[in-house]
């Protein structure tokens, strides 16, 4: 029998999405039998696929504790790259801080708990970064989902958007600089980085997703972001077989905003070099 592999998506993406049908060709090519489900359809547990990989499943955040079982699930009949543990130490953009105290120069980061005074940590967190303006995350989320920008300096203190969170949230500074020079994402694949694309937002944007305007396009990578990237992997808790380190410049250094190794964007329809090695090192892994 050939191998099988099972890529995991969502409904929103499965057998549409261009980094997933790349990854199947190069999979087919290889000899491999290829299936592309949303991880939450009826039937993904019967698939006889000794290994899945965790693609483009976007819609997680909305069912993350479905996600956490699903995956434990996954770990027990076959092998899920990256490791569920991994994945699981990823869920939480807390992570930013423990790769702080490993020494990763990341964009600064503090946390806003839920139930707590957010006018207060806005304001302490102001202070410590030394900026009114300040950008508040979901810690659970992708795509720019729920992101805000705030300048605390135009909100009125009764406004809503600065005095209520919900859930669990990161404060981080504002880096004016993204607007003008955007955003570098470094795509690991098995032990080095394969590619990068250089990310820009849409005029007057800070976000540089390209369902939200923004724009991206290859980009070689220097020395410095091959080290920050090795950086980066080495403070990790598991080495993973796939990363997307997104990195900014802040206070003239080049810095990381987020590791995203759980359902990142890879390009890998952009890089048949980078999605060639994605594809042998996942059959590399067939039990």
């Amino acid at each position: 029998m050939p191998p099988g592999v099972i890529i995991a998506s969502c409904d929103e993406e499965a057998g549409r999405n261009r980094d997933d049908l790349a990854l199947r060709s190069a999979l087919e090519e290889l000899g491999a039998t290829v299936e592309i489900r949303p991880w939450n359809s009826p039937g993904f547990d019967e698939v006889s696929a000794e290994v899945c990989v965790i693609r483009t499943a976007w819609d997680y955040p909305a069912d993350v504790q479905g996600f956490k079982a699903w995956g434990e699930t996954q770990s027990a009949r076959r092998v899920l790259v990256n490791p569920f543990s991994l994945v699981s130490w990823n869920l939480l953009k807390d992570y930013l801080l423990e790769l702080d105290l490993r020494g990763v120069p990341v964009l600064p980061t503090r946390l806003l708990e839920p139930g707590t005074d957010s006018g207060k940590a806005l304001e302490d967190a102001a202070a410590a970064f030394g900026t009114r303006q300040l950008v508040v995350k979901p810690s659970v989320g992708n795509s720019g989902q729920g992101v805000r920008l705030l300048d605390l300096d135009a909100e009125a203190p009764a406004d809503p958007g600065v005095e209520s969170f919900s859930g669990r949230s990161l404060i981080q500074p504002f880096a004016e600089g993204v607007r003008r020079d955007g955003e570098i994402a470094l795509v690991w694949i098995d032990g080095e980085v394969t590619h990068a694309m250089h990310k820009r937002p849409a005029d007057g944007e800070f976000l540089v997703h390209e369902e939200r305007g923004g724009s991206l396009e290859p980009l070689a990578v220097a020395a410095q972001q091959r080290e920050l990237a090795a950086q980066v992997v080495a403070a990790l808790p598991l080495r993973p077989l796939y990363a997307r380190i997104d990195c900014i410049e802040y206070q003239g250094k080049l810095v990381v905003s987020e590791v995203e190794l759980i359902e990142p964007e890879l390009y890998l329809d952009r890089c048949a070099a980078g999605c060639r090695r994605m594809a042998v090192a996942l059959l590399e892994r067939m039990p």
